[in-house]
């Protein structure tokens, strides 16, 4: 691996967590307080990973709604068939769907300065995994 590419896996992963607190902030859940730990534990032992997954599951699929800011598409998708196809457990699957309904839900009624920022991250991560991998 060359310095850039080890430089962008560590800046993807920076952002990544820096979004994570921020979602962090913005919803009470004890799932997904263990989630962000799993997650500081997976940053320890397979950092790619984060980047790989974001790329797998967003970037790959939907980098030119990301980059064109298509809020619409992504208010209006239906995920289960993404969300089956993670190898998650049922109970994690599920879970996660309520999460991005409960978000979908919610977001009218989000301050636009939540969205411009929550929006900021989907773009740069997915910007990062794909650069990455392209």
């Amino acid at each position: 691996m060359t310095l850039s590419t080890l430089n962008l896996i560590k800046e993807f992963n920076k952002e990544y967590f820096e979004f994570l607190k921020f979602i962090k902030q913005h919803i009470e859940d004890s799932h997904f307080k263990t989630f962000y730990r799993k997650n500081q534990i997976i940053r320890e032992t397979n950092p790619k990973m984060f980047i790989r997954t974001w790329y797998e599951m967003i970037g790959s699929k939907y980098h030119d709604q990301v980059m064109k800011s298509d809020i619409s598409f992504f208010l209006n998708k239906n995920y289960e068939d993404d969300i089956s196809k993670t190898g998650s457990s049922i109970s994690e699957s599920n879970k996660l769907l309520e999460y991005i309904n409960k978000f979908k839900e919610s977001y009218e009624t989000l301050d636009e300065i939540v969205k411009s920022k929550f929006l900021y991250f989907i773009i740069t991560l997915t910007d990062k995994s794909f650069v990455y991998y392209n």
